[in-house]
């Protein structure tokens, strides 16, 4: 009864530790992750090492690691941090990579939207699917796209993302990169093959979105990649 219990214990600090590591910026000063640590006997002011290390000790101790934080899984958590060795050691632990949350994000988006190159490439590694979209159709790509996260968008596309992906109105990587006055990330679509014409469901191309906003060199990107001047919207 007593080792049960002791068990239990151990899997509860255990479990304390890895939710510690993940939320708590300042987590090597928490006293559930010096408890959490005790096995591994050193602590280190590196926090994705830290919080790796946790998971493994945490794993010995039970821990599910497909549990979830306020709704969101550990890996989920970890990529939006840009936390690759935390993400790697989940995944080897059987954490699922594709779990979504209330908005049909998964880890492979939170990464791509922070920008955070290494965690995608663990990600991939792992088989998380590259298209996949969430409830509004938005895929990691283009995510990326939208915020200029030019080694993101490369290392998505390397792994074989579909470039003119697009959302329910059918934006794509290249309208919001455009909209957005992202220019390398535009260049690197292009040299991708993305369709420089692709239309909105209201008859939109990329061109004007970037005219629209006044972004001068998204504007001379596009028509350098044969961007079509005198199209016409709905």
């Amino acid at each position: 009864m007593e080792k049960r219990r002791t068990e239990a214990t151990r899997k509860q600090v255990a479990h304390a530790a890895l939710e510690a590591a993940l939320t708590n910026s300042d987590v090597w000063r928490s006293e559930a992750l010096r408890a959490g640590l005790e096995e591994v006997g050193r602590e280190t002011a590196d926090r994705d090492t830290l919080c790796a290390m946790v998971v493994r000790a945490g794993v010995r101790d039970g821990v599910d690691v497909d549990t979830e934080v306020e709704d969101t899984t550990l890996v989920q958590v970890a990529a939006g941090q840009g936390l690759a060795k935390t993400v790697r050691a989940l995944v080897a632990a059987g954490a699922s990579v594709d779990r979504v949350d209330d908005l049909g994000r998964t880890a492979l988006y939170m990464a791509a939207e922070a920008g955070h190159a290494e965690v995608l490439r663990a990600l991939l590694e792992s088989q998380a699917e590259v298209d996949h979209e969430t409830n509004e159709g938005y895929a990691a790509l283009y995510v990326a796209s939208k915020k200029g996260h030019i080694e993101a968008i490369q290392t998505l596309l390397e792994a074989g993302a579909e470039v003119d992906n697009a959302d329910d109105f059918e934006h794509t990587a290249l309208h919001v990169a455009a909209q957005e006055g992202h220019v390398e990330a535009i260049q690197a679509l292009v040299e991708a093959e993305a369709e420089v014409d692709h239309e909105t469901v209201e008859g939109t191309a990329a061109l004007y979105f970037a005219a629209q906003n006044g972004h001068v060199q998204a504007l001379r990107a596009l028509l350098e990649a044969g961007a079509a001047v005198d199209h016409v919207d709905n």
